[in-house]
């Protein structure tokens, strides 16, 4: 095997407990690694998701990871770089990046190795100023791997050098969507059953975490100005997702009159068989580095309304393959919901159109290319 086509070893970072798109983007990056004979070990915390996704497979290690400068941690991983040998760290969160770094530190003292660092970055928040950020985002040891370029345009504008910036969007396993179409799992036939949707219901999904950047109440406010301009259309909403909003958001959903046409399923483990209900996805996100959740419903044959913020017109482009409204703006929501559900051949159209993103980018087959990409390029320094 050729020095370019070698096996790696990869040691992946998380510190998520639960699960969001990142880690669902870690599980298709090293399942299809995997695939290609490469060998990954998963950092995680006791108990949590990916601890019980990969705690079987025996790919994982336990580490407490309790904070960003947490030496107790990464001295006990010394113990597992010197058995797993990995040829790269990857991180996956905030918290990973400080572990990953901090550790590769320690490697380099303690055992001699410098281990390069590829930092996954999903998201388009502000970074933090001071000593210690300054240390942990423009380390020379890191490389990037940003999700959207305009995620990558957020690093470069803080100081972090361009060449260490590689864009590689999210990509999904386009085979978890065939055969979805017929009789809903049980899981979801609850769903729509509690939801109150009827033969005839045009039915708008969304599946995002209820966290306050997702803006909710935007989708909320758009909803009641569908239905009070449309006041005959039988709808419902159904959002997938947990979060700590949800109690405040409800109370807003019964305070607008929506209580009968809004449902908060919580976490729903079959994503793909509830987007194959519908006939609309939308998202009314205030920051999204690249929206996994738009990639998933256009892989089910959804036409998608979005607000076009960071990454996201790297995915929909606006009356192309999709309809974008404006950020924090219920009118402008209200106006691309009620087009999508009113002009049938337009909707057909972008549909259609948006099927073509698949052609050379957003699967997990690319995303796994690309970051194999960025391994290559640090190990053949």
């Amino acid at each position: 095997m050729s020095e370019d086509k070698r096996s790696l070893r990869i040691m992946h970072f998380d510190t998520e407990m639960g699960w969001r798109g990142g880690e669902q983007q870690v599980c298709g990056l090293v399942e299809h690694l995997a695939s290609l004979g490469h060998q990954s070990m998963i950092v995680c915390r006791r108990n949590s998701a990916l601890h019980e996704y990969f705690g079987e497979k025996k790919m994982v290690m336990i580490v407490n990871m309790r904070g960003e400068l947490d030496f107790i941690s990464a001295l006990c991983l010394l113990k597992h770089i010197r058995s797993f040998n990995p040829d790269i760290f990857h991180a996956h969160t905030g918290h990973a990046h400080s572990i990953a770094l901090l550790t590769n530190r320690i490697a380099k003292l303690f055992l001699g190795r410098d281990i390069p660092v590829v930092v996954s970055r999903r998201v388009n928040f502000p970074l933090k100023t001071g000593w210690f950020s300054h240390r942990k985002y423009l380390s020379p040891s890191l490389s990037y791997v940003a999700v959207s370029e305009a995620v990558k345009q957020s690093l470069v504008r803080y100081g972090v050098p361009a060449q260490q910036v590689h864009v590689v969007h999210s990509g999904t396993d386009l085979s978890r969507f065939n055969n979805v179409h017929g009789k809903p799992s049980p899981e979801v036939a609850k769903i729509l059953q509690d939801a109150g949707v009827s033969l005839n219901t045009k039915v708008i999904v969304s599946s995002c975490a209820l966290s306050l950047l997702k803006d909710i109440p935007t989708l909320l406010y758009a909803l009641a100005i569908v239905r009070r301009r449309m006041p005959d259309l039988d709808f419902k909403f159904i959002n997938a997702g947990e979060g700590n909003m949800r109690g405040e958001w409800e109370k807003l959903r019964d305070d607008l009159g929506l209580g009968g046409l809004v449902y908060f399923a919580g976490f729903v483990s079959d994503i793909p068989c509830l987007l194959a209900q519908g006939d609309l996805f939308v998202l009314s996100t205030m920051s999204e580095g690249i929206a996994g959740s738009i990639i998933e419903a256009i892989a089910s044959g959804l036409p998608v309304v979005a607000t076009g913020i960071d990454g996201i017109p790297e995915i929909i482009q606006h009356e192309k393959n999709g309809l974008l409204s404006k950020p924090a703006d219920p009118d402008s929501m209200a106006e691309c919901i009620i087009r999508m559900l009113t002009q049938p051949e337009e909707r057909q159209r972008m549909i259609d159109e948006s099927k073509h993103i698949f052609d050379h980018d957003f699967t997990v087959d690319s995303m796994t290319a690309g970051n194999l990409n960025v391994y290559q390029s640090l190990l053949n320094k």
